[in-house]
């Protein structure tokens, strides 16, 4: 009699086991991104007039354009396995961090770049991820963890070209 009411108890605890997994998979937040062919396709969902550098380093090329409803677009600009992610949205919050990026640098620091403060962050000396506001938008430029970063003339030229 205990090996069955142990046999029961087992068999109740992995189904029990097995839901809860399915309920969790279930519960996951949705990708609030939607894929456009065009950055205008992009502009229409995000709301706004999308500004993207014209300046791209050598071997980058435009990959994967995204948007959010009323909030951002990413555009995406790959040279094999490695990204640089530039994104622009509307700066609701005031922090001009849209980003994404949570990885912790060594190195931080804010420049400035014509009359744009810019907080660059990175190891030895490359940059990784740029953010910036102009007021009205937020900005980020973020090099794949995988790179080493990039030149912090090579994101200050992107930058520029934004203008």
């Amino acid at each position: 009699m205990k090996k069955l009411v142990a046999i029961m108890l087992s068999a109740v605890l992995a189904l029990s086991f097995t839901a809860c997994s399915k309920q969790s998979a279930k519960a996951q937040m949705p990708n609030p991104f939607a894929d456009c062919k065009t950055i205008e396709d992009a502009e229409k969902i995000a709301g706004f007039h999308v500004t993207a550098p014209d300046k791209i380093p050598e071997g980058y090329t435009q990959s994967i354009i995204q948007a959010i409803k009323d909030d951002l677009v990413q555009i995406i600009y790959k040279d094999g396995e490695n990204e640089i992610t530039f994104r622009q949205g509307k700066d609701s919050e005031g922090n001009g961090d849209i980003s994404g990026d949570y990885n912790q640098y060594k190195e931080k620091n804010t420049i400035m770049t014509g009359d744009l403060k810019v907080l660059i962050r990175g190891n030895d000396g490359k940059v990784s991820n740029a953010v910036w506001t102009n007021g009205e938008h937020a900005f980020s430029i973020t090099a794949n963890p995988g790179e080493t970063g990039l030149d912090k003339n090579v994101i200050l030229s992107m930058i520029d070209s934004i203008r």
